[in-house]
This record gives C-alpha cells, structure tokens and sequence, in this order.
C-alpha cells in the first residue's frame, strides 16, 4: 500500500518491500521484530520516503470451525502442514512457490493433498471411504452372486432337484446388476459437505506497533493519511465541463480506479460527480487529470 502524506511517500509492506526498497530494519526496532518473528507474527514495515519508520505486526484469527477439522484431521492419523507466505515460523512461502513445497513432501514418500479450507478435506475423506465400501461390498456380493448362479445353471445342484432355466438365469444376471447399482446409489442418502462459512472472511488483526523515535511526530498524521481514504462519506463535486456520455465514462474510469472507492456516480444533466469513499484529495486530483475542472 502506497500513498503521500503531508508531502512524503509513506508505503507499507513486508519483507519482499523491504528488500524491493533495498532499505534496513532500525537498529531500534530490530528486538521488537525479532520478538514478534519468534511467536510466528506476520510483520509490515512503515517506509517513509523509502526509509523504515515503524513496523507493524499482524495476527490472523483462527475459526474455531477449522480448529475441530485440524483436530479430527490430526484424529485420524494425517500430519497437517500450514504452508503461508506471512510468517517464516510457518513457511513463508510464495504463492508460486507452494506447489513446490508439496512436491518436497511428496518426495519424502508422502501422499500429500492441499487445500484452502480444512473442513472440505473430512468430507472427501469420508466420502472415499464410503465409496470404497460400497466397492468392496459390490464385488463380494457379485462375486458371491455369480458363482452360485453359474454353479446352479451348470446343473451342479440338479441331484437336489436345484435347477436354473436360461431365461431365468438371464433374468437372475440383470437383477445382479440392478443391485449392484442400487447399492451404489445409497451413497446419495450421504451428506458429507461442510457447513457453510460465514459471510465475513476474518480480517487479519493489528495486534502490535513500534515506532522510530524521530518518527513519533509523525504517527497522528501519517495515521490520518492512511485511515482517511478508507472513510465512507459521500461527497458530491461540480463540474461544469460535464457534457455528454464520453465526460461520463472518462470520470468514472479515472475515479472509479482509486483506492478505497465504493461507488461513483456522474450525473450529466446536473453536471456533478457523486462519490463515496476514497481520498477526498486523490479524488479531486483524478477528477482534474481526467481534463474536468472542479467547480
């Protein structure tokens, strides 16, 4: 995330912007990070002017939904690895790169399968199981079926007065295969599919801060500058250059692309562009760069 406050370039990132930046931690920071690294927190770096003012360290809320999945997985006798590009202590493996991570383990002789959400992976489990049942239990039934069927056509019981007519053996050869399939579509009384996830995906938490001493002036307004674009006002501009529809896309496109924007309305005949969230000043200058002139 980039932005300019008060005149200076203020960007956040991790590790890949700190070395993007060829910039350093401050000696001043270095154990406070260091402590966060050691308990797996994810780090973000506070640049101002491509120099580390502070740092940040975040921490992901864990459902309780994949707790229990883990915790059955774990019941079951599979080893569970978390591979995320936030933290070393867990990885810190690139998008990219995580195929390769899987292919390490799959190296070592293991059979690996890798998912987003733990809770699906019960489901296919148990729905592999059950399809194995209904396997096996298919064909000791038609092996079974079979056998005696062939032994009682061949006349191998006829000295008991068991015989087996050709037509009714035919018939005897298509029940076997209504049964077979009938107890395979018993699998369909089976529901193996996870509750539904909440609406809202956990935002990661902010759960630690540390600042430069030189920096410490400029918290208050460094922190004005990167939480006012995310307001939700709605502010509406004059513009008197607005004519047509091409003056309409034109704004729109320009404003519509700014961070933090939920929505952008241009109204022609009343020549006047409504906008809710973003930066108010990034607006006006999209606005202004778009070649429309603010009244």
């Amino acid at each position: 995330m980039q932005g300019t406050v008060d005149g200076r370039q203020i960007s956040v990132g991790g590790p890949a912007l700190l070395e993007h930046l060829d910039a350093s931690e401050p000696d001043e920071l270095g154990a406070t990070i260091e402590r966060w690294r050691r308990t797996g927190g994810s780090v973000l770096y506070v640049f101002s002017d491509k120099a580390v003012v502070g740092a940040l360290t975040l921490a992901d809320e864990i459902r309780p939904e994949s707790r229990v999945a883990v915790d059955a997985l774990h019941e079951r006798g599979k080893h569970v690895v978390l591979i995320t590009g936030d933290a070393q202590q867990v990885a810190e493996v690139l998008p990219q790169d995580k195929d390769s991570k899987a292919a390490e383990l799959r190296a070592r002789g293991l059979a690996v399968a890798m998912v987003g959400d733990p809770r699906g992976v019960l489901g296919i489990i148990d729905l592999s199981a059950a399809t194995y049942t209904k396997m096996i239990q298919n064909l000791v039934w038609a092996t079974a079926y079979n056998i005696l069927g062939i032994l009682i056509a061949a006349g191998a019981f006829a000295f008991a007065g068991l015989t087996l007519p050709p037509a009714a053996a035919a018939l005897a050869m298509s029940a076997s295969t209504m049964i077979v399939a009938a107890n395979a579509k018993l699998l369909r009384r089976l529901d193996f599919r996870p509750d539904p996830l909440p609406d809202a995906e956990p935002a990661p938490n902010v759960v630690g801060a540390a600042w430069c001493p030189h920096a410490i002036a400029l918290i208050p307004r460094l922190m004005n500058g990167i939480l006012k674009p995310m307001t939700t006002e709605t502010r509406t501009y004059t513009v008197p250059d607005i004519s047509c529809d091409h003056c309409k896309r034109s704004i729109e496109s320009a404003v519509s692309a700014l961070p933090h924007v939920e929505a952008v309305e241009v109204d022609v005949a009343a020549k006047t562009v409504t906008v809710t969230g973003g930066d108010p000043a990034a607006t006006e200058a999209a606005i202004g760069e778009a070649g429309y002139a603010i009244a």
